[in-house]
């Protein structure tokens, strides 16, 4: 994967801080989207090098689930481009799609994978200590 530039890293944050604000504002007329703005979080966007195209990684609070709501952002998107378009000075608007941010959950299996490893080394742990206890007992006898 292709290092992003400075400028891609700048807009992209800029434009993810525009994004919700937008969300914060809560103006759109899809019902899910309406009355789940509080529990979207954008973690981050990303741009393309020509700044015409950005994806921005969404991930929802609470258990939720994420496609219909992905799905209804976009579908809300000119409301999004109009926002952004009116707070953001761009050459170009770029085109925005949204998508389902899946590094919480790589965040959480990993995080799951490394408890087990542990929890299974600490036994492991515990069961030479005991064998070598076994042993000084018997050797002392």
């Amino acid at each position: 994967m292709q290092e992003r530039s400075q400028r891609q890293l700048r807009v992209g944050e800029q434009l993810r801080h525009v994004l919700i604000e937008c969300l914060a504002h809560g103006n759109f007329k899809d019902e899910l989207l309406y009355h789940n703005t509080q529990n979207i979080i954008i973690s981050e966007v990303r741009i393309s090098p020509d700044l015409k195209n950005a994806g921005a990684y969404v991930y929802v609070l609470g258990g939720k689930k994420c496609k219909p709501i992905i799905k209804s952002m976009n579908g809300e998107v000119n409301a999004f481009k109009k926002y952004v378009w009116k707070n953001l000075s761009l050459k170009f608007m770029p085109r925005i799609r949204f998508k389902e941010d899946v590094s919480f959950e790589n965040a959480n299996n990993i995080e799951g994978i490394l408890f087990k490893i542990n929890r299974e080394s600490e036994e492991k742990a515990g069961k030479d200590s005991e064998k070598s206890t076994e042993e000084v007992s018997d050797n002392s006898e």
